[in-house]
C-alpha cells in the first residue's frame, strides 16, 4: 500500500537529479511529492505547497545554481516547524571554501540535516513521516535482539540516539521478528521495517541531531550593548590595519572579552607585570599594521621568570627597530592560556552571500574551516555550530565562545562595511571562564561612519 505525504518538497537544481530522487522516494512508497524547480517564485510555490501542513518536509540537492534561494526556502520551513534535510552532493569531509560547502554549511546554519547519502536521506524522510516529528522518540531495545540488539544499541547511542531501559508511553520499540527483519513500533500500535541496519541508524543519528539543534531564526538573544564612544573614535576612515590592542580594544567595546594582560612601556614594567600573572606568559610587539607576528618573531610564548621576560622584552624592541615605521605601541604581556576549547575566526565577503564569518578548529587560519555562518546570525545559531565542530567538547565552553561570537556577529553587522576584516585568533573557553580572545586583528575601510 503506498503512501500520501502531500507536506513532501522536494527542490533540485535540473530534471535529471529530480526524477533519480523521486524514485528513491517511491522505492519506500512515498510517492505524492512536490517537485518546485528553480525560479524567482519558487519561494512563495512552497509557502503555498506547505500552507496545509504545519510540519513540511523539505528535500534539498545541495548544488551552486541555487545559492541564495535554497537558503530563503531552507528558513522558511524552519519557521513553520518542519524539517529540512540535505543531499549534499559534495563531500562535507572536503572543507574547501567552495560554494557548495559554504552553501551546504549555511544551510545547516538554518537547521538543516545534511548527509552526502541520498540513501540516508531517503530513509530519514520516511522515518520522519513514521514518528510524525522531526526527531525521533526515546527508543527501547528489545530482549529479543541478542548480541544484534547491542551491537545496534551501541551503534544508535555513539551516534546521539536516545536508548531508554524502562518503559515509558512516549518511547518507541526497536524488536527482533522470528524471520529476522528488525522492526520499529509506535505506542500507537503503528509499526515500520528496518531493512538496512546501517542506513537507518544513520538515518535515526541524523533525526537525532535535529533533537538537540536550537536552531531558531526568530532567536531574540539580546546582544552586549556596545561602547558607542569607543566605537566612535576608532571605526573611521581613514583605512588601516588596527594594532592588536585597538582591535581588542574595538572588540571590547561590544563586548568580546581578552584575557588578563597589559600594553608595557619598559622590561621592568613587563617583568613586574608576568610576576603578578604568576604564570607562564606570552610576549609580542605591538605596533600598526603587524601581521603575522610568529612568522616574524614578534612573539615569545612561555616566557616564566622576570628575567627572561626582561631579556625577551629588550629583543622585541630591537626587532621593532629593525622594521623601522611605524613606531612601536609597546609590549603586550599576557597570561598564556593552554587548553579549552579554542577556534580560529576569519571574516570573507562572498559575492552571493555576502559577509561570511568562517570558523575552525585551534589557534590559527593554517587549516581549512570546520564551519561557516552568514552575518547577523544568533546565539543558538552559532552553538549549532560549535556543536557540530565539538560533539564531546564541555557545553559550558562552547556555549561561552557563542556568547562571543553573538557579540563578533553584532560588531561586524553594526559596523557594516566600515569593517573591511577581522580576524581572531584563537578565541579560547576554559571551563567555566568566559571565553576569551587572544588576538584579534581588524582593518578599518575608507568608508564614513
Amino acid at each position: 500500500m503506498t503512501t500520501k505525504i502531500p507536506q513532501i518538497i522536494l527542490l533540485t537544481p535540473d530534471e535529471l537529479t529530480s526524477q533519480h530522487v523521486k524514485r528513491s522516494l517511491a522505492a519506500v512508497n512515498i510517492l505524492e511529492v512536490q517537485t518546485l524547480a528553480p525560479s524567482k517564485t519558487f519561494v512563495a510555490d512552497a509557502t503555498e505547497v506547505s500552507a496545509a501542513s504545519q510540519q513540511p518536509i523539505l528535500i534539498i540537492v545541495s548544488s551552486t545554481k541555487l545559492r541564495r534561494m535554497q537558503l530563503d526556502l531552507a528558513e522558511h520551513v524552519n519557521s513553520k516547524g518542519g524539517t529540512v534535510l540535505v543531499w549534499s552532493a559534495g563531500a562535507l569531509a572536503d572543507a574547501k571554501k567552495t560554494d557548495p560547502w559554504i552553501l551546504d554549511r549555511l544551510l545547516q546554519q538554518r537547521g538543516a540535516l545534511l548527509s552526502t547519502r541520498l540513501a540516508v536521506v531517503i530513509e530519514a524522510a520516511r522515518l520522519a513521516i513514521f514518528f510524525g516529528q522531526a526527531s525521533p522518540p526515546r527508543i527501547k531495545i528489545s530482549g529479543r535482539f541478542g548480541e544484534l540488539g547491542l551491537r545496534f544499541k551501541s551503534i544508535l547511542k555513539d551516534r546521539g540516539v536516545q536508548i531508554s531501559t524502562h518503559k515509558r508511553r512516549e518511547q518507541c520499540v526497536l524488536s527482533c521478528k522470528k524471520n529476522g527483519e528488525v522492526q520499529l513500533s509506535l505506542p500507537n500500535g503503528n509499526e515500520t521495517i528496518l531493512k538496512d541496519l546501517d542506513i537507518s541508524s544513520s538515518a535515526l543519528s541524523l533525526l537525532a541531531s535535529a533533537a538537540t539543534n536550537e536552531t531558531n531564526i526568530n532567536d531574540k538573544s539580546e546582544p552586549y550593548a556596545p561602547d558607542t564612544e569607543t566605537i566612535r573614535l576608532i571605526a573611521r576612515p581613514p583605512a588601516r590595519l588596527l594594532s592588536e590592542t585597538t582591535s581588542k580594544k574595538l572588540a571590547a567595546a561590544f563586548g568580546i572579552q581578552s584575557g588578563p594582560e597589559r600594553l608595557c612601556q619598559s622590561p621592568t614594567e613587563a617583568s613586574r607585570f608576568a610576576g603578578e600573572l604568576g604564570v607562564p606568559t606570552v610576549l609580542k610587539l605591538v605596533r600598526p599594521s603587524l601581521e603575522h607576528k610568529s612568522t616574524q618573531n614578534a612573539v615569545a610564548l612561555s616566557v616564566e621568570n622576570g628575567a627572561t621576560v626582561r631579556r625577551v622584552f629588550h629583543k622585541l624592541k630591537s626587532l621593532a627597530n629593525d622594521m623601522g615605521p611605524p613606531k612601536p605601541l609597546g609590549v603586550l604581556v599576557a597570561a598564556e592560556i593552554t587548553g579549552g576549547t579554542r577556534i580560529w575566526i576569519k571574516t570573507a565577503n562572498h559575492d552571493f552571500f555576502g559577509k561570511l564569518l568562517f570558523i575552525g578548529k585551534g589557534d590559527n587560519p593554517t587549516s581549512a574551516a570546520n564551519f561557516v555562518l552568514s552575518i547577523p546570525f544568533s546565539r543558538s545559531q552559532a552553538q549549532n555550530a560549535l556543536t557540530l565542530i565539538f560533539p564531546q567538547n564541555p557545553h559550558e565552553e562552547t556555549a561561552s565562545i557563542a556568547n562571543m561570537l553573538l557579540n563578533l556577529s553584532n560588531l561586524l553587522n553594526t559596523l557594516g562595511s566600515r569593517i573591511a576584516r577581522a580576524e581572531i585568533h584563537p578565541m579560547v573557553a576554559v571551563g567555566n571562564n568566559p571565553a576569551v580572545a587572544l588576538d584579534a586583528l581588524i582593518a578599518i575601510s575608507d568608508v564614513q561612519p
